[in-house]
Parts: structure tokens; C-alpha cells; sequence
């Protein structure tokens, strides 16, 4: 098995790894998400590839730091086709999604994951990886609809409101 950039050529079978990993995408969302990772510097959607046939699929990117001049990877999604679950196809693409991390000068990697997935929430903390949530809140906030203002306030019925 040859873990490996995922080209054009993976579409069709990155639409049916999409689906296993919870996430479905028609056949020219995935074209187009491959096309945009395939372009960055710092972002790759990798494949596990068993002699043509996708085994799995992990995406990696890296952000510069403000702190320092290192970078942070996220590993953005990492799935295995249920036909090769629990032989070790994750963590080879995870291997590769790390030493990808660091030859981008990385300092870390991070990832979420759904407490649904339970055997992600024994692998990862298996291959060292420690859970934060305890000590950091994520926030999130969709970028639709209205804006806030640029002083904070945020635009409601035509009023303004502080936070």
C-alpha cells in the first residue's frame, strides 16, 4: 500500500471515502475541494492506495503562527473504507499526515472529532495525541449572513447592540 497526494484521477473513489467518513459530497464538490487543496502550498488531501483501490484518505494543512515563525498543522478529516478498518491503514496515513506537518515547519498538529466516533477517541490519544478540551473553549461562528460592525456592535432589526 503507497500512501500518496490524491490527483483527479481519485474523485470517484475520494466521492465514496466522503460518504464513509459522514460527510457526503457529490462527484463535482469533491473534484472541486481536491482542486483547491491540490493548489495551496501547505494543504494536501492524502490516499492510501492498494494497487488502484483507495483504501483511506487524510487532509492535512498548515497555518503560519503569529507567535513564532512556525506553523500549526490541522488534520482537517481522516477516514478508512470499512473493507480495511483495523489494519493499520489509519495510522500510516496519519504517519504521512505528520511527516508532511513537519517538513512544513510545523510545531504541532490538531484535530476535532466527533464523541460520536468512539474508536477515533482510542486511536488518537493511542498514537499520543492528548485531549485539550478540558482547558480550551472552540468558538465558532458562521460567516453568512449579517456582519458584525466594526466596532463589535452587531446590526439587529436596524439597532445596534453591544455584546
Amino acid at each position: 500500500m503507497k500512501i500518496r497526494a490524491a490527483d483527479q484521477g481519485d474523485v470517484d473513489s475520494l466521492v465514496a471515502l466522503f460518504g464513509h467518513w459522514g460527510h457526503p459530497q457529490p462527484r463535482e464538490q469533491v473534484s472541486a475541494i481536491l482542486a483547491l487543496w491540490s493548489s495551496g502550498q501547505h494543504c494536501r488531501i492524502l490516499v492510501a492506495d492498494d494497487s488502484g483501490r483507495l483504501a483511506g484518505m487524510a487532509a492535512v494543512s498548515a497555518s503560519p503562527r503569529l507567535a513564532d515563525p512556525s506553523r500549526d498543522a490541522t488534520l482537517a478529516g481522516l477516514v478508512v473504507a470499512p473493507d480495511y478498518r483495523r489494519q493499520g491503514v489509519a495510522a500510516r496515513l496519519l504517519d504521512a499526515a505528520e511527516e508532511l506537518a513537519r517538513s512544513w515547519n510545523c510545531r504541532r498538529i490538531e484535530l476535532t472529532s466527533n464523541r460520536a466516533r468512539g474508536a477515533a477517541h482510542q486511536f488518537y490519544p493511542a498514537r499520543g495525541y492528548a485531549e485539550t478540551s478540558a482547558s480550551h473553549a472552540r468558538y465558532v461562528r458562521p460567516l453568512t449572513g449579517n456582519a458584525p460592525s466594526g466596532d463589535g456592535a452587531t446590526a439587529r432589526s436596524g439597532t445596534s447592540r453591544a455584546p
